[in-house]
């Protein structure tokens, strides 16, 4: 009766730890997190801290920045350009020396002499000028590049939808880890105090000549896999909480209490084709191919465009002098 009550016991013992590793690759099993108090670390409080401090998170922000930039410049180009030049120049090349005394006001009755024509001295001129264009017509690549950068920005934005999902879900399985790696090791504990039990009881037994000496080592082969599986679970609960920080963006030594308890509960699992279209619908990854598409659908247009007429609009005014 006594050996049948410690193979019962063991039994359960193994039950208990294959039913938390089942809780990890179960689909059947959530953790349910707890109210903790104000040091304990609870499942919302963990995805607040993960997009705030991940990495990604702020990856993704800075390429919406980007997508903004790109907007801005793409609307500058259709601002007027404002330029202002300063020039100088000497040369005795006589079309040049004619034009430029004409533009200086220097021009005489002595300049019309043959001899000064067909071989005039250098001249010196310093041009400035105020230069103003303005694009009537710039053959729709302004408006191609304005919408690509739009298109941009909500790229930008499904991006940062896509991340935060992500992170969500590391942290979600890492949270769940670092519980199920915890009970994992109290059921390792409560198997090796059990184990110890036994290997004591036998050991009186075994003086006291009831059990032979092959039960004895049967049941210190029994404590040794315990020790091991204890040895393991306590390696297993560091690594949990090391993905737990990284998933949170924190060193993977930051101490934590994380807060919460295994519960059972089934997920209602709907039609396949109505789960496929809410995911069309819904997926970012998704939305950001059809951006994509449409962006590229704008650069066939600005391709196109291309073959139209440029129109802009000049004005200059500038002066010449000596110097």
């Amino acid at each position: 009766m006594k050996d049948r009550n410690r193979f019962a016991r063991k039994i359960l013992s193994a039950i208990l730890v294959v039913a938390c590793v089942q809780a990890v690759a179960n689909p059947m099993f959530i953790v349910r997190a707890q109210g903790g108090g104000g040091e304990g670390l609870t499942l919302p409080l963990a995805v607040d801290i993960a997009l705030r401090t991940n990495p990604m998170v702020r990856a993704t922000a800075s390429g919406r920045d980007i997508a903004d930039a790109q907007l801005s410049e793409a609307r500058a180009s259709r601002w007027p350009l404002l330029q202002f030049s300063e020039a100088f120049a000497n040369s005795n090349n006589p079309v040049f020396v004619f034009g430029t005394r004409l533009e200086q006001a220097r021009f005489g009755p002595q300049n019309f002499d043959p001899l000064f024509l067909n071989a005039p001295p250098s001249v010196n001129n310093f041009r400035t000028a105020l230069t103003l264009q303005a694009p009537l017509f710039s053959q729709l690549q302004t408006e191609t590049r304005i919408a690509q950068a739009r298109l941009g920005q909500q790229q930008a934005d499904r991006q940062k939808e896509l991340v935060e999902q992500q992170i969500r879900f590391e942290v979600i399985r890492a949270y769940y880890g670092v519980l199920v790696a915890k009970a994992r090791k109290e059921v390792a504990d409560e198997a090796v105090k059990t184990a110890e039990a036994d290997v004591k009881r036998i050991r009186d037994m075994h003086e006291t000549g009831l059990v032979v000496q092959s039960d004895l080592l049967a049941a210190e082969v029994q404590l040794a896999e315990f020790h091991q599986q204890q040895i393991q679970a306590a390696g297993d609960g560091v690594v949990a909480a090391a993905a737990l920080n990284t998933a949170l963006g924190l060193p993977v030594n930051t101490p934590q209490k994380v807060e919460g308890g295994l519960a059972e509960k089934l997920f209602d699992v709907g039609d396949q084709e109505e789960l496929v279209r809410l995911a069309l619908r819904h997926r970012p990854d998704y939305a950001r191919a059809n951006l994509a598409v449409s962006s590229a659908e704008q650069s066939v247009r600005g391709a196109v465009g291309q073959y139209l007429p440029r129109l802009d609009v000049f004005a200059t005014f500038g002066g010449s002098g000596r110097g």
